[in-house]
């Protein structure tokens, strides 16, 4: 079963990478402006700025290693804009998690973070798309009352 779960997870990425070249051919970084907690960023052209409460994208990709579910904090990726061939050389390591090192990468872990743009751009929310050119984000610690199973590993038996 695991093999299936597996297998499922690397095929349902590789799709969402084909998805994510098909769009990456034709898409302008867009001007933003970021607020994180207050702070003011200098507008820049990002090709990439994404917040997360978790480190999994698409099924492969691990953009926000360092983010935990109960932390508390946001995790915000921000890859400024640059070349094509640049960004497609470094597409291994984003899936295992090793860009965070890369000069044209900036990492935050916040409480808030506000985005805005002259012109409406493209976001993401769980895998559907929309446009606006403004948003704030900001997470609501404990908020979400989660039952699942006890998972049998922690059952003596």
């Amino acid at each position: 079963m695991y093999e299936i779960r597996r297998k499922g997870k690397i095929l349902s990425g590789w799709i969402y990478f084909k998805c994510l070249m098909r769009q990456f051919r034709q898409f302008t970084p867009p001007l933003l402006r970021l607020e994180i907690d207050n702070n003011s960023l200098p507008p820049r052209r990002y090709l990439m700025a994404l917040t997360a409460n978790g480190t999994g994208f698409g099924g492969i990709f691990n953009l926000t290693p360092k983010a935990s579910l109960d932390d508390g904090l946001l995790d915000i990726l921000l890859v400024e804009a640059i070349p094509k061939h640049t960004f497609l050389l470094n597409v291994p390591r984003a899936i295992m998690g090793k860009h965070l090192s890369l000069r044209q990468v900036s990492y935050y872990m916040s409480k808030r973070v506000t985005i805005k743009s002259d012109n409406p751009v493209p976001y993401h929310i769980d895998g559907e798309s929309y446009y606006n050119n403004q948003f704030s984000i900001r997470l609501l610690p404990k908020a979400l009352k989660i039952v699942a199973p006890y998972p049998k590993s922690l059952v003596s038996g």
